[in-house]
Formats: C-alpha cells, structure tokens, sequence
C-alpha cells in the first residue's frame, strides 16, 4: 500500500471518530530555565506532558451540562526541523470555548499556537492524514475518544 494510500485510509477513518470542531497546531519554544540552565530544547515526553495538560485544561474549562466535560481529540506529532515536536491536532467536543483563548493559553505555557474552525469539507485527511506517514513520531488520543473507540472494539 502507498504513502498516499494509507494517508488517505487514516484521515477518512480520523474523519468518523467524532465531530471535529478545531484544528491546532502547536509549536514549542525553546525552554529557558535558571533551574535546568543545560535544556535547549522541548522533548518527546516534554510534549506529551504539555498535550495533557492542555487536556486538563480544557476539562476544567467545559460546561458539563452540555459537553460531558470530555473533549475529544487526536494529536499528531511530527518533528520539526529544528528537532522540536510540533502538534497537529483534531479537536472535538469543545463547547462554547474560544479558539484565541487557546492560543493565549498555549503562548502563555508553551509557545506559538494556531488554532481554526474545523472545515468539514476539507474533512480530517486533510488537516492530519498527511502526517500519518510524515516523519510522525506519535499519535495520540484524548481519554475521552480512547474510551468511545474501546467501547466500539478498536484498541488502541
């Protein structure tokens, strides 16, 4: 099977998951620390501490009444050519939150963020299939989409 193909399949079967309703990307700056003085760059576990993170803060943020408080997502990190994870995500479930918070917050915490409205016409193959098989070096789920497709069968 092509790159293209399998590109393809993910972002179709990334399209039925859940109601997207984001896309994100996030990039790291470059740490800067008096307690770590020799750390010059975000790291894989680093990354994946700031994805959940920003999960919990989004949970904090949700009104339970109409969301569950359990937003859906799914990242994909690629690595960028300054040896930095970078998120791609798919975002879900995020009620009345504003997409510029987020990006405060990100900015505030991390680095730079860019965060838009989902287009479903484009669909998911389009803002995440291609790093599926893009230098990826992660894929992750939010809990919540982990616990909808484990009650479907899919383990992940």
């Amino acid at each position: 099977m092509s790159y293209k193909a399998v590109n393809e399949a993910m972002g179709e079967w990334l399209g039925t998951m859940a109601v997207w309703d984001w896309y994100c990307t996030f990039t790291f700056r470059d740490p800067c620390s008096a307690r770590y003085p020799n750390w010059t760059q975000i790291g894989v576990k680093a990354a994946n501490n700031a994805l959940n993170k920003w999960n919990a803060h989004i949970v904090n943020l949700l009104d339970w009444e109409t969301t569950g408080g359990n937003p859906e997502w799914v990242a994909c990190m690629e690595p960028q050519d300054r040896g930095v994870p970078h998120w791609h995500i798919l975002a879900g479930n995020v009620g009345h939150l504003r997409r510029l918070d987020e990006v405060d917050w990100w900015y505030e915490h991390y680095g730079i963020a860019r965060v838009f409205k989902y287009d479903p016409d484009l669909g998911a193959r389009y803002y995440v299939g291609k790093y599926v098989t893009k230098r990826l070096s992660d894929i992750r789920f939010s809990p919540a989409l982990a616990a909808h497709l484990a009650k479907g069968g899919v383990r992940l």
